[in-house]
C-alpha cells in the first residue's frame, strides 16, 4: 500500500487491533518483556482479517506503531528520538509533525490518531518526570532522561490542538576549533 498512515489505519480498523493488542497483554500473567509483548502484538496482528491484503511492509508498520504506543512514552515518535541526527521533534497538532534532521525540517506523514491521544502522550511524558499537565496546569517544560528538553502546551491554551516540542542535544559538545571553523566566532 503506498498511501498514507491515514489511510492504512482506516483499512485495517487499527482501533479494533490496539484494543486487542491491549487486552492480550494485559491478560499477561508474567512479567512482559518488550520482546514478549512484541511477539504478543506480532501474532495479533498477523492473525487479523483485515490485515490479511496488507504487504508486508504494512504488517511490519502495523506492529511497531502498535509496539510503539502500547510500550514508549513517546509513542511513534520514539524513532524519531533515538535517531542521532534528528535535532529537533515539533508537533503542532495531531496532524503537523515535523522534525530536524541534519539542518533540514522535514515534515512526517505520520499522525496523531486523535487529540487525545497526543495529549494522553504529553501526561506520560509529565508523569515520567513527576509533573502533571491537564486543563488546569496546561504547560509542561521538562528534561527527558537523556537530557532532551521538552516543552508541551495543552489544547485549552493552543491554537490547533496540543503543542509538544522535543529538543535534543548532540551528543558531542561543540569545541573552540568547531566554532573557529565553522565561522561562528
Amino acid at each position: 500500500m503506498d498511501g498514507t498512515w491515514q489511510d492504512l489505519r482506516d483499512k485495517v480498523d487499527y482501533t479494533n487491533l490496539l484494543r486487542l493488542c491491549q487486552q492480550r497483554i494485559l491478560v499477561s500473567t508474567d512479567e512482559l518483556t518488550d520482546e514478549k509483548a512484541l511477539k504478543e502484538i506480532e501474532s495479533v496482528v498477523l492473525k487479523a482479517e483485515s490485515v490479511r491484503n496488507c504487504t508486508h511492509e504494512d504488517k511490519g508498520k502495523l506492529i511497531r506503531r502498535l509496539f510503539y504506543h502500547l510500550r514508549r512514552t513517546l509513542d511513534f515518535l520514539t524513532p524519531y528520538a533515538e535517531d542521532p541526527a534528528v535535532t529537533e521533534i515539533m508537533v503542532n497538532g495531531p496532524e503537523r509533525i515535523f522534525v530536524e534532521r541534519d539542518g533540514e525540517m522535514i515534515r512526517l506523514e505520520e499522525c496523531f490518531d486523535s487529540t487525545e491521544q497526543l495529549e494522553q502522550m504529553i501526561r506520560r511524558i509529565g508523569a515520567g518526570v513527576h509533573r502533571e499537565i491537564n486543563e488546569a496546569n496546561p504547560i509542561l517544560d521538562a528534561r527527558l532522561e537523556d537530557g532532551s528538553r521538552v516543552s508541551a502546551v495543552y489544547k485549552n491554551i493552543a491554537l490547533g490542538g496540543p503543542i509538544l516540542t522535543i529538543r535534543k542535544f548532540p551528543e558531542t559538545h561543540l569545541s573552540m576549533d568547531d566554532l573557529i571553523r565553522w565561522g561562528t566566532i
